[in-house]
């Protein structure tokens, strides 16, 4: 990647120094700001100048330079560039604006953080690119964006993508990553509490034989969904619950091969009693259920993962697991108002949304352990 403006990497780390600074405390020296930025003395002194002028920085003769007194608002940020990765073809266009937001999980997630950011007063940039090279490209502009601040990312798997823009001094918070190493400042959901309230929830139902559908794709890891299907298989046979061979399927992403795995897993024998899905798997769960004549709720308990709008339209309303949006956006921006104040946090420290279960028609006690 092109190394960005000089001017704009000492605008962006003296901005990010002033945050951190009381009224009248000291910044650092301009040796230190050529040190830290690895820029001439010219550069420097050309930027200072231009803070001086706008009243945001005090230079006082042989002492240094100061945070003003005044002006407590200072070097606010009301841009906020929301930066998609791994983009589908579908997710591309309601980022871009060529079709409208649908009830898809980031569809919902998208229209949380327009109204969230803009409750809190900043201006929303949406960014997203189809192919790793655009990505670059998309990465390398917002580097060089002279008014580009704060970035919160939304699915990140590649680690040189958040290094070139924490190099360019911009603050960056990750919403659901989907790499296998947690990066700093992230909002990630936790697997193991995710199946944990599935599993458990089934199995105060008297559930034993409960199967599992899910979207892992070989060619394409994603971190929560691999990990997902991990703790299920670790805390099944934790729980004592029966993982018969075809218990665990891959369902995807297109009708016909969720269709297929439903009615794949459906003619397992001994039969599931209860299966966990994602809510798009949901209408392929109960078409091949409707097939074998198992009513949804008693000869077959269904609780789908999201609870999208298609939870709540289907017939049965389907029990589904409630993965937050609105939640994990004021989360995001608590943690990037901590990052502008100059508290970053580890891996070890990133936060996690809170899930739960949105019990409805589809789930019910075991009726039989009949196949």
């Amino acid at each position: 990647m092109a190394k960005p403006s000089t001017d704009h990497l000492i605008a962006r780390y003296l901005e990010r120094c002033l945050r951190c600074t009381p009224p009248g405390g000291a910044l650092p020296s301009v040796r230190q700001l050529m040190e830290q930025c690895k820029v001439g003395p010219q550069t420097v002194t050309r930027v200072v100048r231009r803070y001086e002028k706008l009243k945001r920085v005090d230079a006082r003769p042989k002492s240094g330079l100061f945070r003003p007194e005044t002006e407590a608002d200072l070097c606010r940020i009301q841009r906020l560039d929301v930066v998609y990765f791994n983009v589908s073809d579908e997710l591309h266009d309601m980022l871009t604006d060529k079709k409208p937001l649908d009830n898809s999980f980031h569809g919902e997630l998208i229209a949380a953080i327009q109204q969230v950011a803009v409750e809190r007063g900043y201006a929303v940039h949406l960014h997203a690119q189809l192919d790793a090279d655009h990505e670059e490209q998309m990465v390398e502009s917002l580097c060089n964006d002279p008014d580009c601040r704060a970035c919160l990312t939304v699915g990140l798997s590649d680690m040189s993508m958040l290094r070139d823009l924490t190099h360019a001094y911009l603050s960056v918070i990750n919403l659901y990553p989907m790499g296998f190493h947690i990066p700093t400042n992230a909002i990630c959901t936790h697997a193991d509490q995710v199946i944990d309230e599935q599993l458990s929830f089934l199995i105060e139902l008297g559930h034993r034989r409960i199967a599992y559908l899910h979207n892992v794709e070989d060619h394409r890891p994603h971190r929560d969904l691999l990990l997902r299907r991990e703790a299920f298989y670790r805390q099944a046979m934790e729980s004592g619950v029966e993982l018969h061979r075809g218990y665990v399927r891959f369902a995807g992403f297109y009708q016909e091969t969720q269709l297929s795995a439903a009615r794949s897993l459906l003619a397992v024998h001994p039969r599931p009693t209860a299966v966990i899905c994602a809510d798009q798997h949901l209408p392929a769960v109960y078409q091949a259920a409707s097939e074998l004549e198992l009513a949804i709720g008693s000869d077959l308990s269904v609780l789908g993962t999201d609870n999208k709008l298609i939870a709540h339209r289907i017939d049965p309303p389907a029990t589904s697991l409630q993965v937050p949006r609105v939640q994990a956006v004021h989360q995001a921006l608590d943690m990037l108002d901590d990052v502008l104040a100059g508290h970053e946090r580890s891996p070890e420290e990133h936060l996690q949304a809170t899930c739960r279960v949105i019990c409805r028609q589809s789930t019910g006690p075991v009726q039989s352990v009949s196949t």
